[in-house]
């Protein structure tokens, strides 16, 4: 008898010891899956903050999928028919208001239960509590990310249990690119070029000393890349920044789109004078001809090494050096019309929360953390891309590559936030393409289009 007590204590012993015996202060949800979808990052660049997220919360298992382009959108949407679909996303900046319906705005705070074990002389306790977080506040968005970011993510919204509507999050990024200005440097060494330009004066100046047109008025050398919309993927975004450097105001508080505002005042017409400068560059008249919509894509003609000055993002740098490996180029900052109030465009991607989420609460939680200071630092070093945190520009200042990016991001505006991007870039190259034919007044062009544009708004 005493063998067999003394067996039981032993017994005791040995498994306090090893800590099987464990006590638990409350109920450990039941596991579930976030699923979030991207075509924008690598499984790679955000497994560190998935695998740290799931630490934290044991009983979440963050699914990651990755997405072509091409086929992105449109999985979304038939997904969302469905009823299925992703608790995550990533969607263009220009698209907030497209989504607008379908997002679940971040909270002022959101409630997510921690599993925290402890081990106190071999004896392990769980505890397990519900806590109230508090959420990034607009002005701390404000205050923590590029202006073009609250311009983007923040709107107004009245939830079902609000008296009144408030300015919310939509989405929060991890990184942002800007247009740039590619030139290669053997053409400009070749047509006597120094330095390469840093103003729109010095690009048409560049432009007709790299021109090369035969007899029979074909371009086989292109100074740079402007004037047309079909083989010019960012003629949007180019044609959106001359605009604003020029000094229009694109729209207004309301959603009108005023850019075609101030076409009568004949001293400053600044949305004619900048559809003026980019057409000239495609029609023959003009001593700026070095480009039409016959050319193949400006990435192509750029690639191939047939074309002085190219405009383009990051993520062109990397598409450019696979398709020409022995290229002699480098890139600088955007030209501007004016030094001292430098304009600049950007392009990104948010992270965003879908309204059909089971879980949002917890999916919220994750975009923070995946944004928070320490991973955007961890995704922008393994994805090489430029910061969209103000905290993080200074740091990539010694990254040739990246520094002309993100520092460009401080000053970059976008404008569109309407419901329909596609649309109001359909708009604009029929606008370009209306002005080279000039068959019509060019305020005509740009008042009609302004009008059909404030309809998808």
């Amino acid at each position: 008898m005493k063998k067999s007590i003394l067996g039981i204590f032993l017994i005791i012993i040995t498994l306090v010891t090893v800590g099987a015996i464990c006590s638990n202060s409350g109920k450990v949800p039941t596991k579930f899956s976030l699923i979030y979808w991207s075509p924008e990052h690598t499984e790679d660049n955000i497994s560190s903050a998935i695998t740290g997220f799931e630490t934290m919360y044991p009983y979440v298992d963050v699914q990651y999928k990755k997405y072509n382009y091409d086929e992105y959108e449109d999985m979304l949407i038939n997904s969302w028919a469905k009823g299925q679909g992703p608790d995550i996303f990533s969607l263009p900046n220009t698209d907030t208001k497209k989504y607008y319906d379908l997002i679940a705005p971040l909270p002022a705070a959101v409630s997510v239960t921690t599993v925290e074990t402890k081990s106190t002389f071999g004896k392990k306790e769980t505890i397990v509590n519900t806590v109230s977080q508090k959420c990034m506040s607009v002005a701390e968005l404000k205050n923590q990310f590029i202006d073009a970011v609250a311009s983007d993510a923040v709107f107004t919204h009245k939830g079902a249990k609000e008296s009144t509507a408030k300015e919310k999050i939509f989405g929060i990024p991890l990184a942002t690119d800007t247009l740039v200005l590619f030139y290669n440097k053997d053409l400009l060494n070749q047509a006597g070029i120094t330095t390469a330009a840093t103003n729109w004066q010095e690009v048409v100046d560049h432009t007709k000393l790299l021109t090369k047109i035969d007899k029979e008025n074909n371009i086989i050398q292109s100074g740079v890349a402007l004037g047309t919309a079909n083989n010019i993927s960012a003629y949007f975004d180019i044609l959106s920044v001359l605009m604003m450097q020029y000094g229009a105001q694109m729209s207004d508080d309301n959603n009108r789109i005023t850019f075609d505002q101030g076409l009568e005042d004949e001293e400053r017409v600044p949305s004619q004078q900048a559809l003026d400068f980019y057409t000239k560059f495609a029609m023959p008249d003009w001593e700026t001809y070095t480009w039409n919509s016959q050319q193949n894509s400006a990435l192509e003609a750029f690639a191939s090494g047939k074309l002085g000055y190219y405009l383009g993002y990051h993520y062109n740098l990397e598409q450019i050096k696979k398709m020409a490996p022995n290229l002699n180029f480098d890139l600088t900052t955007l030209p501007q019309i004016n030094a001292g109030n430098k304009i600049n465009y950007p392009s990104y991607w948010l992270e965003s929360v879908s309204i059909n989420s089971t879980h949002q609460d917890m999916a919220w939680a994750f975009v923070q953390y995946l944004t928070s200071k320490e991973n955007s630092e961890k995704y922008l070093i393994s994805a090489h891309k430029p910061a969209a945190r103000r905290d993080l520009i200074a740091g990539q200042g010694d990254d040739y590559e990246l520094a002309i990016f993100s520092e460009q991001a401080l000053t970059a505006k976008s404008w569109y936030h309407g419901k329909d991007s596609a649309e109001a870039k359909n708009l604009f190259a029929a606008m370009i393409d209306q002005a080279v034919a000039n068959t019509l007044p060019i305020a005509d062009i740009i008042s009609s289009t302004a009008r059909k544009i404030e309809l998808t708004m």
